[in-house]
């Protein structure tokens, strides 16, 4: 934000952030709720501290790879609401140790150095008359009618739901576009459109 560009953070983490800070957690690691009606509580992120500081790197461009090397629990499940959030890449390595680990940490990390990435991008979809897009589904943030990401891959997909709402005609086409404004790694502002026809 301070550098007023778009872009991408790296983060490198081994444990459960319990410092008395913003964004602290608990140790919920209990294995005996596993296989139970409370199970979904330890699936399920722990506060929406990760999910709004996703909300805000988003507003700013900013989509987020953590590299997770952790010795013991550290919840997932809260810590990736920051990657889903900013449409970054979460890579785990349980007990990690040079020897067994170091090249899948550098060919993943080089993997997403090297990987083309779109920032701050906004989609508008628009429909003809009849149809209209009803959900969005994905690791994106919504604004108004417009879905808003921190960033994109070649590898990121989402799906959008359209409902039919009047009677259409059998010969007729119906059209769908899809339009995407973004940033380049070379910082130009660029929009790119789909256009699809259906009879």
């Amino acid at each position: 934000k301070s550098a007023k560009i778009c872009g991408k953070l790296f983060v490198f983490h081994t444990n459960l952030p319990n410092s008395f800070a913003p964004g602290q957690l608990k140790n919920r690691d209990d294995k005996k709720l596993l296989g139970t009606d409370k199970e979904k509580q330890i699936l399920s992120p722990q506060n929406e501290y990760y999910a709004q500081l996703g909300k805000k790197c988003v507003e700013n461009g900013c989509t987020v790879d953590l590299f997770l090397m952790p010795n013991q629990y550290c919840d997932v499940a809260t810590l990736c609401d920051l990657t889903r959030k900013t449409c970054g890449q979460f890579y785990k390595y349980d007990f990690f140790m040079a020897d067994t680990h170091g090249e899948r940490l550098c060919d993943d990390l080089k993997y997403s150095i090297d990987n083309t990435i779109a920032l701050d991008a906004v989609m508008k979809v628009r429909t003809s008359t009849g149809i209209k897009p009803i959900d969005y589904l994905g690791n994106i943030n919504m604004y108004g009618n417009d879905v808003e990401m921190a960033g994109l891959q070649k590898q990121s997909s989402m799906s959008i739901e359209l409902k039919h709402e009047d009677k259409l005609n059998e010969n007729s086409k119906i059209y769908i576009q899809m339009a995407l404004l973004y940033t380049s790694l070379s910082g130009q502002r660029r929009i790119r459109i789909h256009n699809l026809s259906l009879s």
